[in-house]
């Protein structure tokens, strides 16, 4: 990522008062070739993929309005024949390029798409327990894909949805993250507010909150001892600390509990997704909730313009609460992300 200019548009934004979506989460295709235990998208109601073309076109006017960085995702966005010309376009636009996969098909598709900054890879345990929750091999498959693209000289993160079934394995994922040389990022379970937050897959998936709270805190000791995990401590910390149940990601009321005081929200701000139809969500969390502006029928500067929280007050999204941080100028959480994102210079 060009920094300095990341900076500089940031600052301006905030000095103008006025957003500008520097990160922009892409989801490419709904197709996937696994089906998840936890996973929140309906994979077997497929949307069809946008063109190539169509696509261009958005991320232009995206790169226009202020995107810095792009993450491709989906379903599996290796499934697409045309990944590799989709991570050129975002390249050659100027954008930083990172692609969210399974890693399932990583392998084979590391000359499609050598030219992405950055592979964030799927892991949600060790073997056992990733094939449990992804499909029996997953694992052996993500861990060839994480070597293919590190020895292609990418740089590789490895993401973990946090689950009952997976988070007392820990010091495993940070284990195998030295041993493969990559960071970790631990991801927030959570359902689409247009979900069922009861359904069988979410009760059997959830954490027990305080189980999680523990969590969390082992989260920041480890960190603090210098473990590669990618989220500060201040995320980690605010999110140990959030008032009431975990299973309550949104808060739509205005009665906020004392003593709390949420993050100002910066999505529909700084970031921003786009379904693979071309709606736009202000953040994963509130996808599919609310009447979305769509960047196909609108263009893209229209469509997020459009583009609102719904009156969301707070959430408890890890990702969320790291994003709030650093568009709201917190220096201790860019330092941070600088040193998570920045200190591996990929080989062009």
């Amino acid at each position: 990522m060009n920094y300095p200019r990341f900076a500089f548009r940031l600052l301006l934004s905030r000095l103008r008062g006025v957003g500008a979506p520097l990160q922009l989460n892409v989801h490419v295709t709904d197709l996937c070739n696994l089906r998840c235990r936890y996973c929140y998208v309906d994979l077997d109601h497929p949307r069809p993929d946008l063109p190539l073309e169509t696509l261009r076109k958005i991320l232009g006017e995206a790169r226009s309005c202020g995107t810095e960085r792009v993450s491709l995702e989906g379903g599996e966005p290796l499934l697409r024949p045309d990944i590799g010309d989709i991570v050129d376009c975002v390249r050659e636009l100027g954008i930083e390029c990172n692609i969210n996969t399974n890693g399932t098909l990583a392998a084979r598709s590391i000359a499609k798409i050598r030219r992405a900054d950055l592979l964030s890879v799927s892991l949600d345990g060790p073997q056992e327990v990733h094939d449990r929750l992804r499909g029996a091999g997953t694992f052996a498959k993500a861990v060839q894909g994480i070597a293919a693209a590190k020895a292609a000289g990418m740089k590789v993160h490895v993401m973990t949805t946090l689950t009952r079934h997976n988070y007392r394995h820990v010091g495993a994922l940070l284990e195998l993250a030295r041993k493969l040389d990559f960071a970790w990022i631990p991801n927030s379970l959570f359902y689409p507010p247009g979900g069922d937050p009861r359904a069988p897959e979410a009760a059997d998936c959830r954490i027990d909150d305080a189980e999680y709270r523990k969590l969390l805190q082992e989260l920041i000791d480890r960190k603090a001892l210098g473990d590669p995990i990618v989220w500060s401590l201040s995320t980690l910390e605010y999110v140990r600390d959030w008032p009431g149940g975990y299973g309550k990601t949104l808060f739509f009321s205005p009665e906020v509990p004392a003593g709390f005081t949420p993050l100002p929200c910066q999505a529909a701000r700084f970031f921003c997704v786009m379904q693979t139809n071309g709606d736009l969500y202000s953040c994963d969390p509130l996808l599919g909730f609310g009447k979305a502006a769509n960047a196909v029928a609108l263009g893209f500067r229209e469509a997020l313009r459009r583009t609102t929280t719904n009156g969301c007050a707070a959430c408890n999204s890890l990702v969320c609460t790291e994003y709030h941080q650093v568009f709201s100028l917190r220096l201790p959480v860019i330092w941070n992300l600088l040193r998570n994102y920045g200190h591996a210079v990929r080989r062009r």
